[in-house]
């Protein structure tokens, strides 16, 4: 189950909204091209967050494990856009 945003270019200052149901997930983190991270709220499992985003360029979701050490996992990449781009 979970629930984000499904175009790979999201735009810049756009409200985002993302949940994910991780059950061995200690923490999960959205961490935008100047390498600001932004945690996700953490409840049973789910972790919700409405983001909106400042910077453009990559912006990676990562999760750190339960027992996993300090290491986090990136499960998905956008790049954030400051316009939508013309067909």
């Amino acid at each position: 189950m979970y629930e984000a945003p499904k175009n790979e270019n999201l735009l810049i200052s756009e409200p985002q909204k993302f949940e994910f149901f991780i059950p061995r997930g200690f923490s999960v983190a959205i961490i935008d091209a100047d390498d600001n991270w932004t945690y996700f709220d953490k409840e049973k499992g789910k972790f919700r967050l409405e983001y909106t985003p400042k910077t453009d360029g990559e912006l990676q979701i990562s999760v750190k494990f339960e027992n996993g050490g300090d290491s986090y996992h990136t499960f998905l990449i956008y790049k954030v856009v400051k316009q939508r781009e013309s067909i």
